[in-house]
């Protein structure tokens, strides 16, 4: 099963990123950031919205926590997503953290562009996953995710 989640990461995430320039992959992160604030913006408050855009803050910051890694500000913890959720909080705050938590994960591809690291983190799911995987990974999730915010 291993092997499936690995060949599922080299096609989904690193295959569309490897020769990407560091800009395009930072422009795409915020482009889909800003769609997806557009989406929560024409959307109403709703329990199912809440609990979707958590889990999309929940993904992001875990993912960041594993750019931090690649970039040596911290050693690899293995722990999940769960742990990034944010407490109960309204639609609006919802809103507002991720804009905040989408800005830190651009402003984290400008830091990787420097540092060029050159080694993997794993993911829990998918294995070893490069610093552009993990951003394209970042940028798809999300985006997928969001796709179940309704009006």
């Amino acid at each position: 099963m291993h092997y499936l989640f690995k060949f599922a990461a080299t096609l989904m995430f690193e295959n569309p990123a490897r020769n990407k320039p560091w800009a395009e992959l930072r422009q795409k992160l915020n482009d889909s950031g800003a769609e997806i604030l557009e989406r929560c913006a024409k959307a109403g408050d709703s329990a199912s919205n809440r609990k979707v855009l958590a889990h999309i803050v929940a993904i992001e910051r875990w993912g960041a926590n594993r750019l931090t890694v690649l970039l040596g500000d911290k050693p690899f913890e293995l722990d999940s997503s769960r742990a990034y959720a944010p407490d109960s909080a309204s639609w609006a705050e919802l809103q507002n953290t991720f804009k905040q938590t989408r800005a830190a994960s651009v402003n984290l591809t400008a830091r990787l562009e420097v540092s060029k690291p050159v080694t993997t983190v794993s993911h829990n799911q998918f294995g070893e996953v490069s610093a552009r995987g993990w951003v394209q990974y970042l940028t798809s999730h999300a985006h997928l995710e969001s796709r179940k915010i309704k009006s």
